[in-house]
């Protein structure tokens, strides 16, 4: 009798406990498949195809909030990037390319494409910018139209077309044709920016156009402040009209991340325009 017992209890708690694991597994499954708010989301991050650059790799990637709101896009480029760079430009050129194509996700923000400019040697003007540094491009024209601008012949007009006036902020300035680029078109800097009043340039904020439209969002940023390992968030000093409605970022980012050896730019704080 004791042993049918013994049995008998042993035989309820199996039940008991089997039944208890296949509901625990019935609730895993409803809640894997139950169309949550959780199950919708559209949060995270998403990464372009990285390609080389130095003796390391640069990529694009953006961030979307649970609602797919942009809330920040970057170009990220690992520690060994900055080792073994081109000691010149491409020929006739001040610059070499490197085009990031963005993740499809980019495609809720205004930005088409990313071009990452080396400056071995730097560009005009002369003891401002004329230090190795790169050029952060996150164009919001179609990777057609820029790889056509020659800056030269008909296309200098074009290049040479400011945005209508109140469009770019009232301190940043231009100097044709001498800061019109192939590939890229006519470049405005902000005469109250550090480099331009007495202090040794580091890092600065440039915005671009072509044929009267604001074309590109740039962060401008020398090799020897990144080997700094900064950390920082800027202002932008926003236009004052927009090329289309969209979310346009209002700051932007130089950080290093010692955990993954990585240098990045980004562009945050967007808002719908």
């Amino acid at each position: 009798m004791r042993r049918a017992l013994v049995l008998g209890l042993l035989a309820l708690t199996l039940a008991s406990w089997s039944a208890g694991s296949i509901r625990a597994a019935d609730s895993y499954g409803s809640y894997g498949s139950s169309g949550s708010s959780a199950s919708k989301s559209k949060a995270g991050t998403f990464k372009g195809k990285a390609v080389k650059l130095g003796d390391g790799k640069v990529w694009s990637w953006v961030t979307l909030d649970v609602a797919g709101a942009p809330t920040a896009i970057g170009i990220t480029l690992t520690e060994t990037a900055l080792t073994n760079l081109p000691k010149e430009p491409l020929p006739g050129l001040m610059f070499t390319e490197h085009i990031l194509a963005l993740p499809a996700k980019a495609s809720a923000t205004p930005f088409t494409h990313a071009v990452l400019n080396w400056n071995p040697h730097g560009h005009i003007p002369a003891g401002v910018y004329t230090v190795p540094h790169f050029d952060f491009h996150f164009y919001m024209c179609p990777p057609k139209v820029r790889a056509a601008i020659t800056g030269t012949g008909d296309d200098l007009a074009k290049c040479s077309k400011a945005p209508p006036a109140g469009v770019l902020p009232a301190s940043f300035i231009t100097q044709l044709p001498a800061t019109i680029e192939p590939r890229m078109g006519n470049h405005w800097v902000d005469s109250k920016a550090p480099e331009f009043n007495g202090k040794p340039f580091t890092y600065t904020w440039v915005y671009g156009s072509y044929d009267g439209k604001v074309t590109f969002y740039e962060p401008m940023i020398t090799r020897d402040f990144l080997l700094t390992k900064p950390n920082l968030t800027a202002d932008i000093l926003p236009l004052g009209a927009f090329p289309a409605p969209g979310w346009y970022p209002t700051k932007f980012r130089i950080a290093y991340d010692g955990k993954a050896k990585t240098y990045t730019a980004a562009l945050e704080g967007f808002v719908k325009r």
